[in-house]
């Protein structure tokens, strides 16, 4: 059985718009269904020493808000320790929604996740919303069973992306495909859906959070 570690943020890695003492919840009892040994930790001291221990690393946290300080305690500097061995060991890790800001005190953290906001990205309002397989993503595993995900989220845009990543996800907006999902080589995914529970109340949106990691640990 596979081990996965989520973890949730709170603290230094909570902010005022994510409810992921909400999201975390609905994360782990979907990855539990599938089969999946699930550990869920908040993000407070000591929640991720022993990360080498875990087959995949899940993120449902945030960056904190504007005025926060930019360290933690010092008492979180072993966690991102922890947190950069992983990722150096070629650890597996899928970033959901506002995580890839996450752990910025750690910067292998972001240049594992491939892209983050940057000073032109944005989102319209919180709606209905249709994402579609990136050109060339239709066969990847991420959409087996899907060609369109139906979700009440939000659409990210303008998201600064590196390059090297593999486009999965995208949406159109103003005639503009806009790339909301993506892998970093074969071991990071980074899936920008779940603002809220009631993402995860569609079918497909549960059907691509297992399907990632399905994929990831395949």
């Amino acid at each position: 059985m596979n081990k996965i570690l989520v973890v949730s943020g709170v603290g230094p890695y909570a902010d005022p718009w994510h409810p992921f003492e909400r999201t975390t919840p609905v994360i782990a009892e979907v990855l539990r269904q599938a089969g999946h040994h699930v550990d869920v930790r908040d993000t407070v001291a000591g929640s991720m020493l022993d990360l080498a221990s875990f087959d995949l690393l899940v993120v449902n946290a945030g960056g904190g808000i504007a005025d926060a300080p930019e360290s933690p305690s010092a008492e979180f500097e072993a966690d991102l320790e922890a947190l950069g061995e992983y990722l150096d060991a070629g650890g597996r890790a899928l970033s959901i929604h506002t995580s890839n800001g996450a752990f910025a005190q750690q910067p292998k953290w972001r240049a594992a996740v491939g892209g983050n906001w940057g000073a032109e990205s944005w989102h319209p309002d919180i709606s209905d919303a249709a994402f579609e397989p990136a050109p060339g993503a239709g066969g990847h595993p991420v959409w087996e069973g899907m060609q369109t995900i139906e979700v009440f989220d939000e659409k990210y845009s303008g998201l600064d992306l590196d390059d090297g990543i593999t486009p999965l996800v995208q949406h159109v907006l103003d005639g503009r495909a806009e790339v909301m999902g993506w892998a970093v080589g074969d071991r990071v995914v980074f899936d920008g859906l779940g603002h809220d529970e009631k993402s995860y109340q569609s079918e497909s949106r549960r059907r691509l959070l297992l399907n990632e990691v399905a994929w990831l640990l395949r």
